[in-house]
Formats: C-alpha cells, sequence, structure tokens
C-alpha cells in the first residue's frame, strides 16, 4: 500500500522480524528497480493528485485532495476498480445462483460462495461466466482471473483444478 521505510520497519518488527529502516529502504529500493513500470506509475499518479488535486480511476470515478498526497493516491485506483467490480458482479452472482447457492461474504478479492456438494459444478461454472468477462473500462482484455476454492470451512479450503 505504499509504505515508506519507517513504516515497513514498524511492520516487520510488530511481526517478529528485526529489519532496520536502512533495511527496509533497500528492499522498497528493490522492488522499484524490479518492478520500475510499476514504481514509475505511482510516481506518476501521486504527482498527478499534487499538482490536479485529484484523480479519476478507469471507471470515472474521482478522488480529490488538497494538500499534499502520498501513496493514498496510487492505491485509490486498483482499491477503487477492484471494489466497483466487486459490486457490480455481486447483484449478477446473486441473480444467476438464486437456488444453487448464495454468497456469503466478499473479503477484499474474494467471493465466498456457499452451495450443495452436488452443485458445485454449476455452480463454479456460472461464477466464472460472471467473474471472468473482461473490463474495458480497466485496459483491452483486462479480467480478473478466477481461483476456485473448496472446503467446509475457511482453514480447510483447496484449490479446484476446474
Amino acid at each position: 500500500y505504499g509504505a515508506g521505510a519507517p513504516t515497513l520497519s514498524r511492520t516487520f518488527k510488530k511481526n517478529g522480524f528485526d529489519i532496520s529502516q536502512t533495511e527496509s529502504a533497500a528492499m522498497l529500493q528493490r522492488l522499484d528497480e524490479e518492478f520500475s513500470m510499476a514504481a514509475k506509475w505511482r510516481s506518476r499518479v501521486i504527482s498527478l493528485a499534487n499538482t490536479q488535486h485529484w484523480i479519476r480511476n478507469p471507471f470515472g470515478l474521482r478522488r480529490y485532495w488538497y494538500g499534499s498526497v502520498g501513496p493514498a493516491a496510487a492505491n485509490f485506483i486498483p482499491q477503487s476498480t477492484a471494489a466497483i467490480i466487486s459490486w457490480t458482479v455481486l447483484p449478477e452472482l446473486e441473480k444467476v445462483l438464486k437456488g444453487l447457492g448464495y454468497v456469503v461474504n466478499i473479503i477484499h478479492d474474494e467471493f465466498w460462495i456457499e452451495c450443495r456438494e452436488s452443485d458445485t459444478s454449476n455452480v463454479v461454472d456460472l461464477s466464472r461466466n460472471i467473474l471472468e468477462r473482461t473490463w474495458p473500462e480497466v485496459g483491452e482484455g483486462f479480467n480478473v482471473p478466477v481461483k476456485i476454492k473448496k472446503g467446509k470451512n475457511w482453514g480447510e479450503m483447496e484449490e479446484l483444478n476446474v
């Protein structure tokens, strides 16, 4: 989410890793070098938000800032885009799954669907048709790949190869 070296170092320490701010800064630098296009995009979005005080996601939703912005500007685009996609497909999923299963929960980028064992294949096919479609607003050929997992509870989920 665009954390700087101090935040990254604190996060590591909270999770039992003794990583200094200097080491965190070096990790962030290597990440930007390895994924230079993403780093340039992030810098461009933050600069744009700082100069025009707003940015727009691919669906046209704007967010405004007053004063200097940080990583929130770059985070806005993927987070708001994912949210719009999720809230667009949710009613469609509920409509086609009626009688076969239902959406139990949405957590970040996951849809949890509950169904009878005998309906699994049908629910997977119907869900994939909705979830894996292309989103031209986001970019040519952009789609969201779907990974299907199955289990009696969250801790026992195993990926299905369907």
